[in-house]
């Protein structure tokens, strides 16, 4: 199987209207339109973007990767890409909520 390879995919628009902060906030509570958290397999043959609340927005395809002879690499190619979206989601989820709930850790409930 190819090789695995992530990437954030961050549409250019979102990122110059929100800031750096907010696009991470927008893509993992599932912003604007375009916006999420992607990944790539394959060298970027899959790409695969997701909301924060875990919805698949968006899969793209690159020609090359579609063979009818090896479908069984294609479904492996986009698990991978859908299973790394998702991850990388709950990832900025978890980061964003522990920025926003960082001085209450001592709290006793």
């Amino acid at each position: 199987m190819a090789a695995i390879m992530a990437a954030i995919i961050v549409p250019r628009s979102a990122a110059l209207a929100a800031g750096a902060a907010g696009t991470a906030a927008a893509g993992c509570w599932g912003g604007g339109a375009g916006a999420g958290t992607g990944a790539a397999a394959g060298g970027g043959a899959v790409e695969a973007t997701v909301s924060g609340k875990k919805e698949l927005l968006k899969i793209a395809l690159k020609e090359e990767v579609v063979d009818p002879e090896d479908v069984e690499m294609l479904q492996d190619l986009i698990v991978a890409a859908v299973n790394e979206a998702l991850r990388k989601a709950e990832e900025a989820s978890s980061e964003l909520m522990g920025k926003m709930t960082g001085g209450l850790g001592g709290m006793p409930f």
